[in-house]
This record gives structure tokens, C-alpha cells and sequence, in this order.
């Protein structure tokens, strides 16, 4: 099993923070428990994670034309 990549990371990041908002610290799926960490230490990790991929997410490619005459 490869390592996630840092937007699948993000993803679980933000549905454990989602998790816990409903009150849900932990959850169980065929057989797998998941436990959430502390929301600051969840939210820390999505914002530095966020920062990471912004160049990758939020590319903005700008053109400038000029007039040929």
C-alpha cells in the first residue's frame, strides 16, 4: 500500500474535523478503527497541508497582450 499524497491526507483531514464537530471521536469500518486527534492539532495540520498544496491548487496564469501597431 503506497503512502496517501497530500491531498488524500487534506481529504481525511477534513472529514475527521467534520467527524468531530458531529461529536464523533472514533469510528469503526470492516474491522479498522479510526481515532481522531485533538481538533487544534487537526486544524494545524490542515492549514499547513493547505499551504502546501496552494501552488499546486490555485495556479493563476496571467497574459499580458500589446497592441503590434
Amino acid at each position: 500500500m503506497s503512502a496517501p499524497t497530500k491531498q488524500e491526507m487534506l481529504d481525511a483531514i477534513e472529514t475527521a474535523i467534520n467527524g468531530l464537530s458531529s461529536g464523533v471521536k472514533s469510528y469503526t469500518i470492516n474491522g479498522r478503527t479510526m481515532t481522531y486527534r485533538d481538533i487544534a492539532d487537526l486544524k494545524q495540520m490542515r492549514d499547513q497541508l493547505k499551504k502546501e498544496l496552494s501552488p499546486t491548487i490555485d495556479r493563476t496564469t496571467y497574459a499580458s497582450f500589446k497592441d503590434p501597431s
